[in-house]
């Protein structure tokens, strides 16, 4: 069985985010997938990211679903990294996550979308884990697509539900 996208939104981003910000999109699922472990994000240049998958809470960030506390290397264009293993339903909403430690890196479309942000608290990306629930402050609004996408053995695609990114 071939590996599809089945959450997330593989269009090559026109801009990047700044450093120690988290940058969340939630994704319906188009597609049903079992021990997804492929996370992919669209790097506007090199870097080192840290990664997460969230469920939906109502359109608020619920349990942490897969998660990577360890940094890893991105470069200019789409990365392959790895997050622990997730279950993707069809038709559920999920949210990715990344925070860098440099500016511009994560990939953003800002020709549409509705997105939040927010800082990472504490030192930032650095001393940055993933928190289950996530918590801290509350988000600030803005029009993003952030360019993340998950990848499983199945048919079908994500298709982007809104989009959130925070700082």
């Amino acid at each position: 069985m071939a590996e599809e996208l089945v959450v997330g939104s593989n269009a090559t981003p026109a801009s990047s985010g700044v450093k120690n910000y988290l940058y969340v999109t939630l994704f319906q699922a188009i597609g049903t997938a079992n021990g997804v472990t492929k996370f992919y994000l669209y790097g506007a240049g090199s870097g080192n990211v840290k990664v997460a998958v969230y469920s939906d809470n109502a359109g608020a960030i619920g349990s942490r679903l897969a998660y990577n506390d360890t940094g890893q290397a991105v470069v200019s264009g789409w990365n392959e990294l790895s997050v622990s293993s997730v279950n993707i339903t069809s038709g559920t909403n999920y949210f990715l996550i990344g925070v860098s430690d440099v500016d511009n890196i994560i990939g953003r479309d800002t020709s549409g979308g509705t997105s939040k942000y927010r800082l990472a608290g504490g030192d930032g990306y650095s001393t940055w884990a993933w928190s289950d629930p996530i918590g801290g402050d509350a988000f600030n609004s803005s029009s993003a697509l952030y360019a993340y996408y998950l990848l499983g053995e199945t048919g079908s695609l994500l298709i982007p539900a809104a989009h959130y990114y925070m700082n």
